[in-house]
């Protein structure tokens, strides 16, 4: 193949130029979900949070085995990186940094939940298990009209689910 030399060029110079690019997106994502965890263990949920308890709750999330986990990979070879594009492609590293505040406000809520758990139900009760993070997620505020509305709009929602005989808990 006489051109064989121009396009073992070429593959260098995509693999270098990939290998930067994901390079950066993943330190990046394991910078944030570093911050993320050292946010959590720096606030109020995780400090009044039962001390032999509130560590796996974290690493649950955040420790091996949990989905915001990304351990140190060396990308060296061409092999080495489509492995690791084939885990975690940069798509999902992007949206993976989007869920974030999910992972961590579901942590947080675990952790709170350590602290005081709903008493159980008595019989026959109803039950709904009434999560802020997700009655809440996606909205934006940019005027008090806008948290008075979201507000008048949750509560509305749980009165309606009171009024249909259930004991709302909250996570």
């Amino acid at each position: 193949v006489p051109r064989w030399n121009d396009y073992r060029a070429a593959r260098d110079q995509i693999f270098q130029i990939y290998s930067a690019a994901y390079r950066q997106s993943y330190d990046h994502l394991r910078g944030s979900v570093s911050s993320a965890a050292d946010s959590i263990r720096a606030g109020k949920a995780f400090e009044t949070a039962p001390a032999d308890k509130r560590e796996s709750v974290l690493q649950a999330t955040f420790g091996p085995g949990g989905s915001c986990h990304l351990p140190e990979t060396a990308i060296t070879t061409l092999p080495t990186l489509l492995s690791c594009a084939a885990k975690t492609s940069l798509s999902a590293l992007a949206q993976a940094e989007k869920a974030l505040p999910i992972h961590r406000a579901e942590v947080e809520a675990a952790l709170r939940a350590l602290k005081s758990p709903p008493p159980p139900p008595k019989a026959g009760e109803k039950t709904f298990t009434w999560h802020s993070s997700t009655a809440l997620a996606g909205r934006r505020f940019a005027s008090e009209d806008d948290v008075d509305a979201t507000l008048q709009e949750v509560g509305d929602d749980l009165k309606k689910r009171i009024r249909d005989g259930f004991v709302i808990d909250t996570i």
